[in-house]
């Protein structure tokens, strides 16, 4: 038996970025959001840990600014 996180799962990680959502093998994978320190959020399909698929990404105005982008991302850039 291994001792991976599986399932719906809340990570903080040692940055203090915040994931929640679907987790399999200890890696995200699935539907989840991530929360940045910065304050920018993704909301979407991950695969592998990596933004994948149909997703917004929230940007703060701590990074330029407060708007979205809405589509398909690949190889978590949108596409």
């Amino acid at each position: 038996m291994n001792n991976y996180p599986e399932g719906n799962c809340k990570i903080t990680y040692v940055n203090g970025s915040v994931y929640e959502g679907n987790v399999k093998k200890g890696i995200i994978d699935g539907i989840g959001e991530l929360r940045e320190t910065d304050g920018s959020c993704y909301k979407g399909n991950f695969k592998n840990g990596i933004k994948q698929g149909l997703g917004k990404f929230y940007i703060s105005p701590e990074v330029g600014g407060t708007y979205v982008l809405e589509g398909q991302f690949e190889n978590g850039e949108p596409s």
